[in-house]
Parts: structure tokens; C-alpha cells; sequence
């Protein structure tokens, strides 16, 4: 390096230095770790921040360059036909307008415009009709809001994923093809469900002890929190395992998250803290909470982390029985905020969706909760099936995926809208579909694949939420219902009964045993039996079977009877079916 000013590129963070031209940058001189008591305030994923290092014993400060993305937090929401309102993560670090395209979907006119990060609220009038859609634009960027018909109800029966093969697991995370990691305690392994077809895979399988959090990016290398050991690891998609964050750094870590550009951010459950690793920086560990750096900001125990797209933090803070929010301003100051302290019973899993709503594994209360953004208004939405949730997580769509610990099972909580209003069929053979299922991309194979109660009733293929399904002919005199079990939600198919009018009779004649033989006319598609007996008076019921007429063609059928037995005189009675 030349006397006088040099510039350093290391991570795409531009370094200036001024050091004298002695200085050397050899091992095992270079960046050093932040002193305690200098930690840096992490950045939301798209602001500025000053982290303050040292290198060769100076006091230097790293200035990242802002990210100026502009986006959205999910770009296509579903909602029921109820009026109601929701909300949308937007990322933004200047200025900003936004404006409704529909008369039934509207903003408040505090969201017309502003400046910088916001969970924006919108509203939506009760739809009446048929679904709709209508979009908000928001910053440039465009949200589509499907809102379903007034015919639709909600269908979110939590269903088993995997039931067997596990032990206590712990926590889970989603790629983006909805396949989901498992960090699988009690046997000390990472696995891997695959959305397609069901199976599972084991990814890590020794140098794990007590695994309690897992995490995944979007190049398929997974974070894993290795409690037991008091590691950090990382699995990269090549399979091959790293530690990232190694012993005294952390202690029994449970929980591990990424942001936007892949920092990784720890609940340290042993040391009452929350970290971030700092890829941009030679994995550097920065301590965001603690009680050594505020006093006025304390964790007890926390036992996970979620982060959303502008950097907030979440954080399960079990031992307060809360949930606290550590703020990313776009001033690269943080402040840490309680959004949940009543209600919770050792919470032990936090995930955080696209509108900034924030969902809880109340473990002690078996329950799973969701804290609303838009009202910030705590609900229940799973009170029974469970036994101590641990972890959680959430898709774009609002699917949630559960670790049931104490059932070691996989479950999860889909958010869709099903219209169960009964199917009318005709008495012939034919085909039909049911309303398409809301979002269309919702999954609806595997445990979640509809079924049919009925043989004469078969379902068939499944295409953007569609379903269709055939029938057979009903040739009985009534109507029959069977019924197709759709995302717990039973919709009936009733089809009606074959129009029969009376036969027509005709070639009557007596053939050489003695019996008749007799011809007669009706609709081509109906079905008869030929009941016999000596005694007219007996009720119908009484009647013996003899056979059923063949079928010629055109509608015209033929029936011979046996040889009668000595009787003095039978008599016969044609019956549909």
C-alpha cells in the first residue's frame, strides 16, 4: 500500500483509510471485531447505517451504500367478502404517493402519501357479488387485492404435513417454492419437506446437538441454530456445513432469521440477547439488544427472531411472555417497542408475513396467535390439535406452518376461500367443476387433495384452484347427494332422477317351458327388474325378483321368464330400477 490515501473495496463497502505508509495488512491483522459498547445499530435492509470497527487498532466507521430498492411486501393479497381492512410491508427510502384503482378498495387519506418505511393500511367494502379485483398502487409499485364472492367462506382446517419420523421438532422455515426445513430436535438432524410429492429428506445428520432454529435463503443454504453446541452453523446448498458464529459469541441459541441481504439474526437465548451476523462484513457479529448496551431495552430468554423486508426485528421474548418489535428506521436508530404483552404463555415461535402481521406459537397455551397490523388486535387462530408449538412460519399467501413439538408433527394452517354452495347435475352422465378456490395457487395435493364420498361421484384434475369432477347416470326414480370434501369444507352434489314414464307393453307371448316372454318401450338410458308373484295382494316389497330386462336398443326392451313351478297363475310387475 502507497504512502498517503488508499481505498479498500471489501463487500461492495467502500473503506477509505488513511494510514501511514508502514501500516500492514497482513495476518493476523485485519478487521477486528466490534468492542463492546460500539455495537452498530443495524440498517433496515434499504437505509443507511454507521458501523463503527476496528482495523489495526484504529477507530474506523463503515458507511454501506443506501440500498435504494423501492418494494412492496407481497404483491397479490386475498381477502374474505366481509368489508374489512388489511395491510402492506412498503420498503421505500424517499418519498412516496399512493392511490386505490377501485371504488371498493380505498385507502385512509393519512396513506395517500408519505416518506420512508410503513405498514400501509387499506380498506375494502363488503362484496355482495362475484369476486373481484382491483389493485393499489403504491410508490410505483402495484398490490392486487382479489377479494372473494359473496358465495365463498373461509377453510383453514390445520392439517398434518408429516406425523412420523420426527422427534420434538423445534422450528421451520420455507423456501420459495414452499418446500419446508425442520429442524428436528430430539434427533438432532435438519430435514426437508418437498411440497411436490411429499417426502422428506435428511440435509444434516451428525455435528448437531439440540438444533432449535432454522433458516433457509433464497440460493437454498440453510442457517441453522445449534443450540446444544452454541453455534450458529450454515449448510450450503453444496451440502457442505460451516460455522458461521462460534462459542462465546452466543450462548444456546434457539432462534436464527435472515433479512433481505442475507444477515443473519440470532436469539441468544443463554445470553438474553439478540445478535446480527453481518455478511457484508466478514460475518461480524454486532449485539442489537442487550441488557449491557440498554437497560431500557431487555429480552428474557428469547427464543426466536423474524425479520421483515425493511429490517424490523421481531422477537419471541418468552420469559416476558411478549413479543417486541426492535424498529429500523431509515435514521439507522433502532428502537424496541412491545406490540403483544398480555395473552401469552411462553411463546416460543414468532414469523412475520408481507403485511406485517405477526404470528406466535404460544406454547404453554397450545395455541398459535396472530397480531394484526392493521387493528393491532390480537386473535386466536388455533386454539385445539396442537401440544407446545414451538416454532412457526408463514408463506406469502398466509399459509401458516407449525412445529408441533409435542405431538412431533409438522402441521399446517392454510389461508383460503372455498364457495360450498350445492352442485346441481343432471340424471345422464357428465362432468363439472366446482368455484375455483381462492388464492388459485393454493395447494390442493397431498393431505390437502379433495375427496368424494360417493363411487358414482369421481373427482378429477386440479388446475389454478380449480377442481373438476364426473358423475355417472342416475338411473333410479330419485334424486341422489354425495359430497366432496374440499379444505374441510363439505359441498354437496345432488343430481337428479332419471325421468321414467310407464312402459309400453308389448309382444306378450308364452314360449315353450311355460313361461312369458314379454317386450315393452321406455327411455334408452333407464334400468328395470322384473318382480313376480302368485298373490297381487302382497305389498310390492313381498315380491320375489325374477330378473332384469335386456336392453334391444332405441329404448325397447326384452324379458323371458323362468319356467314357472306348477303355479296356477303368476302375475308380474315391471319396477325402475
Amino acid at each position: 500500500m502507497a504512502v498517503g490515501n488508499a481505498t479498500m473495496k471489501m463487500n461492495q463497502l467502500n473503506v477509505h483509510l488513511f494510514l501511514a505508509w508502514w501500516a500492514s495488512l497482513r495476518e493476523p491483522v485485519g478487521p477486528g471485531r466490534v468492542r463492546q459498547g460500539l455495537a452498530p445499530s443495524p440498517f433496515a435492509s434499504n437505509a443507511m447505517r454507521s458501523l463503527p470497527r476496528s482495523l489495526l487498532g484504529l477507530a474506523l466507521l463503515l458507511a454501506p451504500a443506501v440500498w435504494a430498492q423501492t418494494g412492496l411486501g407481497t404483491y397479490q393479497l386475498t381477502e374474505g367478502p366481509a368489508a374489512g381492512s388489511d395491510s402492506v410491508v412498503l420498503m421505500a427510502t424517499n418519498s412516496w404517493v399512493a392511490q386505490a384503482g377501485g371504488s371498493w378498495l380505498y385507502l385512509p387519506t393519512t396513506n395517500y402519501s408519505g416518506t420512508g418505511n410503513r405498514n400501509l393500511i387499506f380498506n375494502f367494502t363488503a362484496n355482495h357479488g362475484a369476486t373481484r379485483t382491483s389493485t393499489l398502487l403504491i410508490a410505483g409499485q402495484t398490490l392486487t387485492v382479489t377479494q372473494a364472492g359473496a358465495t365463498y367462506s373461509a377453510a383453514n382446517p390445520l392439517t398434518a404435513l408429516l406425523a412420523s419420523g420426527l422427534n420434538a421438532p423445534s422450528a421451520v422455515a420455507l423456501d420459495g417454492a414452499g418446500n419446508v426445513y425442520i429442524a428436528d430436535t430430539g434427533n438432532n438432524a435438519i430435514k426437508k419437506w418437498t411440497v411436490a410429492n411429499g417426502p422428506v429428506s435428511t440435509l444434516v445428520s451428525s455435528g448437531l446437538l439440540r438444533p432449535n432454529g432454522v433458516a433457509v435463503d433464497g440460493a437454498g443454504n440453510v442457517y441453522i441454530a445449534d443450540t446444544g453446541n452454541n453455534v450458529i452453523k450454515k449448510r450450503a446448498a453444496s451440502s457442505a456445513i460451516s460455522t458461521l458464529v462460534q462459542t462465546p459469541q452466543v450462548a444456546g441459541p434457539c432462534g436464527v432469521a435472515l433479512d433481505s441481504v442475507t444477515n443473519v439474526y440470532i436469539a441468544d437465548t443463554g445470553d438474553n440477547a439478540i445478535k446480527e451476523v453481518l455478511v457484508q462484513l466478514y460475518g461480524s457479529v454486532s449485539t442489537l439488544v442487550a441488557p449491557y448496551l440498554n437497560p431500557a431495552y431487555q429480552v428474557k430468554v428469547p427464543s426466536a427472531v423474524a425479520v421483515d423486508g425493511p429490517g424490523n426485528v421481531y422477537i419471541a421474548d418468552t420469559g416476558d411472555n411478549a413479543i417486541k418489535e426492535l424498529i429500523a428506521a431509515n435514521n439507522a436508530t433502532k428502537a424496541l417497542t412491545t406490540l403483544v404483552s398480555s395473552g401469552l404463555a411462553q411463546p416460543d415461535g414468532v414469523a412475520v408475513d408481507g403485511g406485517g402481521n405477526v404470528y406466535i406459537a404460544d406454547s404453554a397455551h397450545n395455541a398459535i396467535k396472530k397480531w394484526t397490523a392493521a387493528s393491532g388486535v390480537l386473535t386466536t387462530l388455533v386454539s385445539s390439535g396442537l401440544a407446545q408449538p414451538y416454532g412457526l412460519a408463514v408463506d406469502g399467501a398466509g399459509n401458516v406452518y407449525i412445529a408441533d413439538s409435542g405431538n412431533n408433527a409438522i402441521k399446517e394452517l392454510p389461508r383460503a376461500f372455498v364457495d360450498a354452495t350445492t352442485k346441481t347435475e343432471p340424471a345422464s352422465a357428465g362432468s363439472d367443476v366446482l368455484p375455483a378456490v381462492l388464492p388459485l395457487a393454493e395447494n390442493l395435493s397431498g393431505p390437502f387433495a379433495p375427496t368424494s364420498d360417493a363411487a358414482w361421484l369421481t373427482l378429477g384434475a386440479v388446475v389454478n384452484g380449480v377442481v373438476s369432477f364426473s358423475f355417472t347416470a342416475n338411473n333410479s326414480s330419485s334424486s341422489r347427494t354425495a359430497h366432496i370434501t374440499l379444505l374441510g369444507q363439505s359441498i354437496a352434489v345432488t343430481q337428479a332422477a332419471m325421468a321414467v314414464t310407464p312402459p309400453v307393453l308389448s309382444g306378450w307371448q308364452k314360449t315353450a317351458n311355460g313361461g312369458p316372454s314379454f317386450v315393452f318401450t321406455n327411455n334408452q338410458g333407464a334400468s328395470f327388474t322384473v318382480l313376480s308373484t302368485t298373490n297381487p295382494g302382497l305389498p310390492l316389497t313381498n315380491w320375489a325378483v325374477v330378473g332384469t330386462p335386456s336392453n334391444n336398443g332405441s329404448g325397447r326392451f326384452q324379458f323371458t321368464a323362468p319356467a314357472p313351478t306348477n303355479d296356477p297363475q303368476r302375475y308380474y310387475r315391471v319396477r325402475s330400477p
